[in-house]
């Protein structure tokens, strides 16, 4: 019903565990299930982080995928976290996620776009020629997690203006320092959906294996928790518009399905920048 994925460019901005904070804060609604996917073909760090075994995760979805998907096949691949979040693990070798991004990928994207539930991934590097290409593409949007600092900026822009062609894409952005988030979306013309707090300390914390629900009181899970719930809104908003759309007889028009900028910033409450990227703002700062 939902896919967010979550990657970065260049650096280590934490989208892993942006897009983790995201899944546990997630709001669960009509009864539908929620899940948190390693869809990095570099290899997953769940498993080591919370001493899970490789199976069931994604090596196991693979296998099972040669047949197909069904409404159970996530819910037999999960594992549970400390707190009660269900994740698809992917294995911690490079290789073995690469082989099963490159058989399950696509098919997997595209069931969790329209499955049963809601799903947030991390997709590791994006890329455009990545295994993991198709099932980033399938996602409903595809947000890139950044720290303001220009040699992150930049790249990732880049990146992002690749992307566009064929998915919705946003900034999240870990910390405002030396830029806000007014000034990333004026300088580069995509919307940034969320300006998370950067507190190292309950990073760390989180990466060293503590309950993500521990840390309620954390600025960082607070500014998460704020942004799920918008997040979540603006796509049931989109979903029911789509459902109405269909029952017209007419799908949703392109420019309501794919206006980027405007359908997202929304759900952030930014307002957007300019849709052609103008690098040279935050270059020359």
């Amino acid at each position: 019903m939902t896919l967010v994925c979550f990657g970065s460019v260049k650096g280590a901005p934490g989208a892993t565990l942006t897009a983790l904070l995201t899944a546990a804060a997630w709001p669960t609604e009509d009864g539908r299930a929620k899940a948190f996917v390693e869809a990095d073909p570099d290899g997953g760090s769940l498993a080591l982080r919370y001493e899970l075994s490789p199976r069931p995760g994604l090596l196991s979805l693979a296998a099972a995928a040669s047949n197909a998907l069904s409404s159970d096949s996530i819910a037999d691949h999960t594992q549970t976290l400390p707190g009660g979040l269900p994740v698809v693990v992917a294995p911690p070798s490079p290789e073995q996620a690469t082989v099963a991004m490159d058989s399950v990928g696509g098919d997997l994207g595209d069931w969790l776009a329209n499955g049963p539930g809601d799903f947030v991934a991390d997709v590791g590097r994006l890329s455009v020629n990545a295994s993991n290409a198709r099932f980033v593409g399938a996602a409903d949007a595809v947000l890139v997690v950044c720290r303001p600092l220009p040699d992150q900026l930049q790249p990732a822009a880049q990146r992002m203006k690749a992307l566009s062609a064929s998915c919705q894409v946003g900034w999240i952005l870990i910390g405002d320092k030396p830029y806000s988030a007014s000034d990333v979306s004026e300088a580069f013309g995509f919307p940034v959906v969320a300006s998370l707090a950067d507190e190292p300390k309950t990073a760390a914390a989180i990466t060293s294996g503590v309950d993500p629900h521990k840390l309620k009181r954390s600025k960082l899970t607070s500014d998460v928790a704020t942004f799920a719930s918008s997040m979540s809104a603006w796509l049931n908003q989109r979903r029911k518009a789509a459902g109405v759309a269909g029952a017209d007889g007419a799908g949703v028009p392109d420019a309501a399905s794919g206006a980027v900028s405007e359908a997202l910033t929304e759900a952030s409450g930014l307002q957007p920048g300019a849709h052609e990227p103008t690098e040279r703002k935050t270059a020359d700062r």
